[in-house]
């Protein structure tokens, strides 16, 4: 969970279990990872749920495994990023002298932090060595409405350091301080 601007947002990357492309999900890996994000999501408190990564889904197929996820993402009302931005592939392979392609890794999300993402694409680089393409989703966070600049004409302005007025033991102070609070952070 990351607290920014009075708003928890809930990140969670993913890594689902293959597809076995049979028409039962005959997964009980994936059923156990959906039940974790699923408990995980009911004992956090957050505004915003942004899942990500390599779901292992292409959502044009019609397996068990397929259906299986589609059925978790609409039980929890969340969006599929590639619904409003479309992109051609995610995933690539070769088999028998043949290139596949498919859309397996995905961004899904809650309405409201819907209407924050304000892109999301898949990269294609050459010199990706991977078979699966960089993907990337850009948030446009609400400002701060307690530190609006009328709220902060109110408050006193904190006193700027100004290290050429500062004596090296205040200066040995302060770096002593900040490497203290620093190693405090887990």
């Amino acid at each position: 969970v990351i607290s920014l601007n009075n708003m928890k947002y809930l990140l969670i990357n993913s890594y689902f279990p293959n597809d076995p492309k049979t028409i039962e999900n005959e997964n009980p890996e994936l059923d156990e990872c959906l039940r974790k994000i699923e408990k995980l999501i009911d004992q956090t408190q957050f505004d915003h749920i942004l899942l990500s990564g390599d779901l292992n889904s292409d959502f044009l197929r019609n397996t068990g495994h397929v259906k299986c996820v589609r059925t978790f993402i609409e039980k929890l009302n969340l969006k599929k990023s590639w619904d409003k931005y479309p992109i051609d592939f995610t995933h690539i392979f070769e088999k028998d002298d043949k290139t596949y392609t498919s859309v397996i890794d995905h961004f899904v999300y809650n309405e409201g932090l819907e209407k924050l993402i304000i892109e999301a694409d898949v990269l294609h680089l050459t010199e990706n060595m991977s078979d699966h393409e960089p993907v990337y989703t850009i948030i446009e966070l609400p400002k701060d409405l307690t530190n609006s600049k009328d709220n902060d004409k109110n408050q006193p302005k904190p006193n700027k350091q100004e290290w050429k007025k500062a004596t090296e033991d205040q200066k040995l102070d302060y770096n002593d301080t900040l490497f203290r609070k620093l190693m405090d952070i887990k």
